[in-house]
């Protein structure tokens, strides 16, 4: 006996995030077609939730609400994101959403990413848009010290 979509809908609405519903969607066709239904109704209940806003107009420019959901969602961990920075590449900007959390993490240490660090161009464009964020353009190149001299003038021999 097959599920029917109106069935597999009512089970979706009682998923509480977009993990979850997404998920869903990958299970069988009849969940698919549930899917396109909640697309209407409970992604723009998750975006509601979240106080994430549509765009644009109804003509041009807006997005569906998974779609919309899913532009606001921690690229790492994929919880509501509370910052988006942007990385500006030669084909345009790039937007980089976070979570409060995965915003406090060092960026520098793919390990602390490593959903992002799988995906080369992902950890690329993270790691621009954080750079960017905090004011540094290149990477910081490591500064050697001055020798310190002895007091005739000779360098000193560091055996």
């Amino acid at each position: 006996m097959a599920l029917s979509p109106e069935c597999a809908y009512t089970v979706m609405s009682y998923l509480g995030c977009g993990r979850a519903l997404a998920a869903c969607e990958q299970v069988s066709g009849v969940w698919q077609e549930a899917s396109l239904f909640a697309d209407q109704h409970l992604w723009k209940q998750l975006c509601e939730r979240h106080h994430i806003k549509q765009t644009g107009t109804r003509t041009r420019g807006r997005l569906g609400w998974k779609e919309l959901y899913v532009k606001h969602t921690c690229v790492e961990c994929a919880e509501p994101a509370t910052r988006v920075f942007s990385a500006q590449h030669a084909s345009g900007d790039t937007k980089v959403p976070l979570c409060k959390t995965c915003a406090a993490k060092d960026f520098r240490q793919p390990r602390n990413f490593p959903r992002v660090s799988k995906d080369e161009w992902a950890y690329h464009n993270l790691r621009a848009a954080l750079l960017r964020f905090q004011g540094i353009k290149k990477r910081p190149m490591l500064v050697k010290r001055p020798r310190t001299s002895s007091s005739s003038g000779s360098k000193t021999d560091r055996g």
